[in-house]
């Protein structure tokens, strides 16, 4: 969780234990129904902002009822989509709270709504967010909210399965007219000389957007040494984000090819990885110490830069 105050969720839970003892079992169905419905809508609306972005929130929120607990939701949304920063949404919201002295299911799903927005507004993918919001459930709820998205998260997991294997074709993302095209061409070369272990080791030191913006940038092949490299989990999470983003600047998927890059020679040298081919290693080392600036914004008129993309192409004479 983002920044729910234990405290307040544990004490929230204690009324549930005493409401237990006086809710007809009618009274106790319509709240797990509730709570179950409310963990649905912060999945879809996170959903949303991921495809669209935080501002399709706002038809989104205008398509929910304005009744309670729902329209504590809309507010949140609201803020989110204003432009609120997540540390006033929350003390707003805790305000709002303690002032309406919501306590046991009431204030469960109140808190549930607010972590929700909290994830939404800071980016945290959808299926973190399920899993996080799951375990604010009571415990016997929990399985019953499993058993009901049962059905809909394989038929769910077996579309992104194969959003995964298609990726693994194709050729590069980034065009031969683009900057930056020779060293992330070289970079998807050297993905696909280094054996598993090696990209694993390397991927250690790339967060995902990183990841992300070079799998824009590079072809099937490179894309599948990494997403076969990370759990399956996170390679259709990878999957589901790259077919979510929007259009991006060649500068960040050059800027993520440099680090990487970068990260490789450095293991290198140090031993860690092992390249047999010297010219791969001449080649690593005339990239990382040229001036960078050159090879990104394509002005290689020196002889440096010259010999660079003559090395390339005979590396890859067979590839690009």
């Amino acid at each position: 969780m983002i920044d729910i105050d234990y405290e307040v969720l544990e004490a929230c839970y204690k009324t549930i234990d005493k409401q237990l003892n006086v809710l007809s079992p009618n009274q106790k169905e319509k709240y797990e129904k509730m709570l179950i419905s409310t963990l649905d809508q912060i999945v879809e609306a996170s959903t949303e902002a991921s495809k669209h972005g935080l501002l399709a929130l706002q038809e989104y929120s205008n398509a929910l009822p304005d009744e309670k607990p729902v329209k504590y939701f809309k507010w949140m949304l609201d803020c989110c989509v204003n432009g609120t920063e997540p540390v006033i949404l929350k003390s707003f919201a805790l305000n709002r709270y303690c002032a309406s002295r919501m306590t046991g299911y009431d204030g469960l799903i109140y808190l549930i709504y607010l972590e929700g927005a909290l994830e939404i507004q800071t980016g945290v993918h959808p299926k973190v967010t399920a899993k996080g919001l799951e375990t604010m459930l009571p415990e016997e709820l929990v399985d019953l909210y499993k058993d009901k998205n049962q059905k809909r998260t394989l038929d769910q997991e077996d579309e992104r399965k194969k959003r995964v294997e298609e990726l693994f074709e194709g050729g590069m993302g980034m065009k031969p007219h683009q900057n930056g095209f020779t060293m992330m061409s070289f970079l998807d070369l050297t993905l696909a000389s280094l054996d598993d272990r090696s990209v694993q080791r390397v991927l250690r030191e790339m967060d995902n957007k990183e990841c992300l913006y070079i799998m824009r940038a590079i072809s099937g092949r490179g894309r599948k040494r990494i997403l076969s490299n990370v759990s399956e989990q996170l390679a259709k999470m990878l999957a589901e984000d790259l077919d979510w983003m929007g259009t991006i600047r060649t500068t960040k998927s050059t800027t993520a090819g440099i680090k990487m890059l970068d990260v490789i020679y450095k293991l290198v040298s140090s031993g860690e990885l092992a390249v047999d081919n010297k010219e791969e290693m001449l080649f690593f080392d005339k990239v990382l110490k040229a001036d960078k600036d050159f090879i990104i914004q394509k002005k290689m008129q020196d002889k440096d830069a010259d010999e660079l993309k003559e090395m390339l192409n005979q590396l890859t004479e067979d590839y690009i």
